[in-house]
């Protein structure tokens, strides 16, 4: 593919009036930038600002696959960069979490700053962005392995762990195709070449149980997501354990949902006396909203390993 030199006015404006025509030709509701630290950084950014000022509502996805979090979140609009620049790119690709939690499920995590240690760490730098709810967050993409090929010997538990995160976390989910049904590659000897990454979807008569069970679990934790505003737009809180646990609030004024991830292979106690500080500002007795009991939030609660529990609160 040839380079453009975004540096001329007249390609730079052919750019924004090709991005608008095609916008309204389609009826587009967004972009996706591929590799958009590679543009131009002046230029890109006049190119973006141009199809917000016709297109306030849009959004645009830019691919800025780097880390830490602070090199991404350089790329976002909004951010207090030191040299001033803003991208007018309303939303980046939220590689260090993906890394992240990857890596947290890749082995057993009992080691220092591993397991869910590393999720920890890595939502410890959303202060950095401009706004960790219009994040692209994501498991995998067309560039890596499977996320089920990724976590320790294929568990499914794993990536239903993977998806609760995915699925309750600040940001705009994206599920890779197939993976609804914990796709593996055809290359299990090595699952990261590349010549095996983009597979064709299963066909009829290829989809088995466990497939079937995934593409359930994850169709209601993602139904139930879209209905639930405080995990659109809600502040998190997170706590850290030493056992390989992770938990978490999202949470506004009226309400909030408990999240606590087990990514050890034994049992739990959920250490609820640590969470006063926000629980108290809400009625103990929660609900699970993927099964419709209740949870008394004021007892202990017992979590399976490679497991997670849900419960919405309220006030």
């Amino acid at each position: 593919m040839p380079d453009m030199n975004l540096e001329n006015p007249d390609l730079l404006k052919y750019f924004q009036q090709w991005a608008i025509w095609w916008i309204e030709y389609a009826d587009l509701d967004g972009l996706r930038v591929d590799t958009y630290p590679y543009i131009e950084k002046i230029p890109g950014s006049k190119w973006l600002k141009a199809i917000r000022e016709e297109y306030p509502g849009i959004n645009i996805v830019g691919e800025c696959w780097t880390r830490p979090a602070p090199a991404v979140a350089y790329w976002q609009s909004g951010a207090k960069n030191f040299d001033g620049f803003d991208s007018n790119l309303p939303t980046v690709m939220d590689f260090p979490t993906e890394e992240a939690i990857r890596q947290a499920l890749e082995n057993d995590g009992n080691y220092w700053g591993g397991g869910l240690t590393k999720v920890y760490d890595a939502l410890t730098m959303d202060y950095m962005y401009a706004d960790v709810n219009k994040l692209f967050t994501f498991l995998g993409n067309h560039d890596m392995s499977r996320i089920r090929d990724a976590v320790k010997d294929r568990d499914i538990r794993r990536v239903k762990l993977a998806y609760v995160l995915l699925a309750t976390m600040r940001g705009i989910p994206q599920v890779l195709y197939g993976d609804e049904y914990a796709m593996i590659s055809s290359n299990k000897e090595n699952p990261s070449d590349h010549s095996y990454l983009r597979m064709p979807l299963p066909q009829e008569g290829e989809v088995n149980a466990e497939m079937t069970d995934m593409f359930e679990f994850q169709s209601q934790l993602f139904q139930w997501r879209k209905k639930e505003p405080v995990l659109h737009e809600g502040k998190t809180m997170h706590f850290l354990s030493r056992n390989n646990t992770y938990a978490f609030f999202r949470y506004n004024d009226k309400e909030a949902v408990f999240v606590f991830a087990n990514a050890s292979e034994k049992s739990c106690t959920v250490p609820v006396a640590n969470y006063q500080e926000i629980l108290s500002h809400y009625n103990p007795m929660g609900k699970d909203p993927l099964t419709g009991k209740k949870v008394d939030m004021s007892k202990s609660l017992l979590v399976p390993g490679l497991s997670t529990i849900i419960v919405k609160l309220t006030r």
